[in-house]
């Protein structure tokens, strides 16, 4: 949930920069407060709440899926949520906020387990899409002219496949110039779009293995808690 709330921040940094981003309303005016110390129920909230705002721009999406996975087509302004949303995501939330406080008894927690692994596991059914995009670091890039007017870009990518694992690398060619140093997200395809995720998402030689890359994640923006935490799971489909 955070990492894909941060994909959508990145979207509307973006958007902002080009000037495109939609009316926020008096949910941009709570984005600021949410990000200085969110919990899993904010970036919960604030991944539904952008995502909606983009129903009428959904073009503008690098990964349009995540509307799917939140909301069903809907007449005017009404967008019914799809089933997922009650029947899985607010039922973890509760069940993680119950196990920090007050704490579940040890004798319903087999049931608990039982009833969150089904609820995972439906969850991450919606999410497979995810494998049909890269979470790539550009490492270097090369101008390759070939006596065309429109130069093209040979970047050389370093994927992720997977935490502390040693990325994979290969060739993304492309009439797109990708900034050297960054992270992106890329479609699989390798001829889609791309979205820069810093300063939301950065990647670092952190690990004391020579080339081996870690992810961090932005944490939080409150003066005495602020950070990043390293990514740690994997993600669902082959491209994570």
């Amino acid at each position: 949930m955070q990492f894909l709330a941060l994909v959508m921040l990145a979207q509307l940094h973006h958007d902002l920069a080009h000037q495109q981003a939609p009316a926020l309303g008096q949910r941009g005016l709570q984005l600021r407060d949410d990000l200085r110390n969110p919990s899993f129920g904010k970036w919960h909230g604030l991944l539904r709440d952008l995502v909606k705002q983009y129903h009428t721009q959904r073009d503008l999406l690098v990964m349009p899926e995540l509307f799917e996975v939140y909301f069903q087509p809907g007449r005017g302004a009404r967008l019914p949520q799809q089933p997922v949303v009650q029947q899985a995501i607010e039922p973890l939330i509760t069940l993680r906020n119950q196990f920090h406080h007050p704490g579940i008894p040890e004798v319903d927690i087999p049931a608990r387990i039982d009833a969150g692994t089904r609820w995972l596991d439906q969850l991450l059914e919606r999410l497979q899409f995810l494998g049909a995009y890269q979470l790539a670091f550009v490492q270097h890039i090369e101008v390759r002219h070939n006596g065309a007017a429109v130069p093209r870009f040979r970047h050389d990518l370093v994927q992720m496949q997977g935490c502390y694992s040693i990325f994979a690398r290969q060739r993304w060619e492309s009439d797109a110039h990708l900034r050297e140093g960054r992270l992106a997200l890329l479609t699989a395809t390798a001829t889609g779009r791309s979205l820069f995720l810093d300063p939301f998402l950065a990647c670092a030689e952190e690990l004391p293995v020579p080339g081996v890359f870690d992810v961090f994640l932005l944490n939080g923006t409150e003066q005495r808690r602020a950070g990043a935490l390293p990514l740690r799971p994997k993600w669902p489909g082959a491209g994570h």
